[in-house]
């Protein structure tokens, strides 16, 4: 077994292999490398087991550089689910010891690979010296969820009451890919209302440049008397439709503008042929969120972040200190760090 990083030559094989293997997720494709790479000025280094030349495991890795060494991800951005795909138990080792030893140089302060929700997690032997988890929340589709009265059977009676309402108040759910100005605007300010982490500005402006309207995206509207109201950005990949960002104006939320969108959204993805709708992972301390989605038929798939922390000063940051010091970068779980690090601000950077 051979182990090599991933060149452009090696790229047509790479993006045949992952969409081939079953479970892999948009974040494993050479689009995503390539928006991730442009928006976080990061530098990726995929890892390939190779057999007679044949690819049989690959392992995306993200390094950013920073103040107190590198750190390095699989994936970063929002927790974006990465680790390997191996075919092999031996690739998979194979893999796993190239990583150990690619984190372990002395220039690397720490790295962390999330696994994926679909597959299973192969990661025995992997270098990590702290974890931290998520509670990934699916919906799996069927054939017969085209139908809207069929998955509505399928949801909690309240969901269900929540797609009438908004039914009732006229609401119209429509695809507008050009919605990205809606989008965005409507984001940052529900971001500002809850004290969250907002996407940066040039998310919303380059992800139509990287990814196909209508094949990779779409942007679902719910609109109010012609007005947006509503919208939700959902990604597509193999079998799987990733719902990202959800956003929905304030004094129209009672209206249950986003119920409508989910029902429109998830018939259509069923009619498509998509199996599974991600609605990505929730911390503990997110009851409300996880029940909204437990209420739309999700089931649990849990997943971990195995963290290697090399360099102890990291311990000693604030959480703002870090973010501004990593961009995009998962460092380390903010439980690691010291008590009293900085206890006025957010415990954790990303979802």
């Amino acid at each position: 077994m051979k182990i090599e990083v991933l060149n452009t030559s090696k790229q047509p094989q790479y993006e045949a292999f992952a969409r081939a293997y079953p479970g892999a997720l948009l974040y494993h494709s050479l689009k995503f490398r390539d928006f991730l790479e442009e928006l976080l000025g990061c530098a990726s280094h995929y890892l390939l087991a190779l057999e007679d030349n044949e690819i049989l495991g690959v392992l995306p890795l993200m390094k950013t550089p920073g103040p107190l060494g590198e750190v390095w991800n699989s994936l970063p951005f929002y927790g974006s689910n990465g680790g390997l795909l191996a075919q092999s138990a031996e690739a998979a080792q194979s893999l796993i010891a190239a990583y150990n030893e690619v984190v372990s140089a002395p220039q690397v302060a720490s790295s962390t690979l999330i696994s994926s929700p679909l597959c299973p997690d192969p990661h025995k032997g992997l270098r990590h010296n702290c974890t931290d988890t998520r509670t990934g929340q699916i919906t799996v589709l069927s054939p017969e969820d085209h139908s809207e009265d069929f998955l509505l059977a399928r949801i909690a009676s309240s969901a269900r009451r929540n797609v009438r309402k908004a039914q009732a108040a006229d609401i119209e759910v429509i695809v507008d890919n050009t919605a990205t100005g809606f989008l965005a605007s409507a984001h940052f300010s529900h971001m500002q209302e809850i004290g969250g982490l907002a996407k940066p500005r040039k998310f919303f402006d380059i992800f139509p440049k990287h990814f196909e309207a209508e094949k990779d995206y779409n942007i679902y509207v719910a609109r109010l008397q012609g007005k947006p109201i509503a919208a939700l950005l959902l990604f597509y990949s193999g079998t799987t439709v990733e719902y990202y960002t959800p956003v929905s104006l304030t004094e129209h939320r009672n209206l249950q503008p986003l119920s409508a969108i989910l029902a429109k959204a998830m018939t259509a993805a069923a009619a498509s042929g998509y199996q599974y709708w991600n609605w990505g992972g929730t911390w503990e301390s997110q009851e409300p969120l996880y029940r909204f989605k437990t209420k739309w038929a999700a089931s649990d798939y849990p997943y971990t972040y195995y963290v290697q922390v090399n360099n102890a000063k990291l311990r000693k940051q604030s959480p703002g200190t870090l973010q501004k010091a990593y961009p995009g970068f998962y460092v380390l779980p903010y439980s690691e760090l010291y008590q009293g690090a900085a206890p006025h601000e957010p415990k954790k950077v990303f979802s």
